[in-house]
């Protein structure tokens, strides 16, 4: 220190220190990041946050959250494609391609006008390609899943969507709509235009499998009223397990489900009746016409409902232009099913009593190959005993 001046002069120093470098930048944002990182998002947009993140952080030598990381996902996606306002704006251009390219392709799109403005509002959207439509009308048979699902965006909303089977048992997607909320309106509208694709005149030979949907039975019910509908068990156990676990709860409930003659399905409900007495009462709130397989032709051999959750991960990474497999040789296909129906089944088969003009309508529903094996095996002197699928000719689901 000097005598004379108000200074100091430091002589030693030791260049030791012990505070921390700060790593936080608020130049380095998510907009910053967008803009640099661009190409990369762009180019995989699946890179996972957490590596992500990592490298970010190592290029820019500074700290940064995962919700950053989320931000610049999204402004790059902004960047790229618009916001969602704007996608919406977009959407009569992907109608004129779609019927530019699926010329037999169903849109229809309801929209509610907003007063004193120019703009409209979209309500909902359903849309059956043109070649899914005419691949399932004449290739598959008349069994269907129905499913919806909530759509994880800013506007919300849910996805329905309907599918059937093709000849190999698996999925077919027929139809999808996007629609406000889950309610028996939508899935009304729904239904209804499904029902004028797909030419149902008599539902009596169709097969409805479906989770419990809010809406979808009271509308199953009054456009449908002659479709064999049924729930999904595998659903319905997820339901009744959330109150009632147990393996032997859940052993019973299957059992019941899977009996084939009422006093079987009467006896295991007295075993849940024993054991659980409020199991008991929530499983009979629940109609057994829709879940138990005496009460139907259902053969539960067929997860249709599972082919629904599949529709949604193939509905995701859908990015190519629609088109439907169609089968070749569908005869050779169908042939299996339409043999296995003549499988000596109790359950799901009964022995009939018909007539030679019963008979010979029956014959025209087959292809030449089965018409073939029929009168081979069974040569037609009327009148015959003949087995059938029960019912008129309903197909077991």
């Amino acid at each position: 220190m000097s005598k004379n001046e108000k200074t100091f002069q430091v002589k030693t120093i030791k260049g030791e220190h012990s505070c921390y470098r700060v790593a936080n930048s608020l130049h380095c944002n998510s907009k910053y990041l967008a803009k640099k990182y661009e190409y990369n998002i762009r180019s995989n947009p699946e890179w996972p946050v957490n590596s992500m993140q990592e490298s970010m952080q190592r290029d820019n030598k500074t700290s940064l959250s995962v919700w950053k990381m989320y931000r610049a996902k999204k402004h790059v996606s902004i960047l790229s494609s618009g916001t969602e306002l704007e996608q919406y704006a977009k959407l009569w251009d992907y109608f004129e391609e779609i019927y530019r390219t699926n010329p037999d392709t169903t849109i229809k799109v309801k929209c509610k006008h907003d007063v004193g403005s120019q703009t409209c509002i979209f309500k909902r959207l359903y849309i059956c390609w043109g070649a899914l439509k005419k691949g399932f009308m004449s290739g598959c048979r008349p069994i269907i899943g129905l499913d919806g699902t909530h759509l994880k965006t800013s506007t919300g909303g849910l996805m329905l969507c309907v599918v059937g089977v093709d000849g190999n048992n698996n999925m077919y997607p027929i139809a999808y709509a996007v629609v406000l909320k889950e309610n028996t309106k939508s899935w009304k509208w729904f239904v209804s235009l499904l029902i004028d694709d797909l030419c149902i005149e008599n539902s009596f030979t169709w097969s409805i499998i479906s989770d419990k949907q809010k809406g979808l039975l009271k509308a199953i019910e009054l456009l449908l009223p002659n479709a064999e509908h049924r729930f999904c068990l595998r659903h319905m156990y997820n339901n009744f397990k959330q109150k009632h676990r147990g393996l032997q709860l859940k052993e019973i409930l299957w059992k019941a489900a899977s009996a084939t003659r009422l006093v079987d399905f009467n006896n295991e409900m007295e075993k849940l009746k024993a054991s659980d007495k409020a199991a008991y009462q929530w499983v009979m709130e629940r109609d057994p016409k829709h879940w138990a397989k005496y009460e139907g032709i259902c053969d539960r051999e067929l997860n249709i409902v599972g082919a629904v959750g599949l529709f949604w991960e193939w509905k995701w990474g859908f990015t190519g232009a629609a088109a439907a497999y169609i089968l070749e040789d569908s005869s050779k296909l169908i042939e299996p099913v339409i043999l296995k129906h003549f499988a000596v089944k109790k359950e799901i088969v009964c022995r009939s009593h018909i007539t030679a003009n019963q008979f010979s309508g029956f014959l025209a529903l087959c292809t030449p190959e089965i018409i073939l094996w029929v009168l081979s095996e069974r040569p037609y002197e009327p009148p015959i005993n003949f087995l059938l699928p029960p019912r008129g000719g309903k197909l077991p689901v």
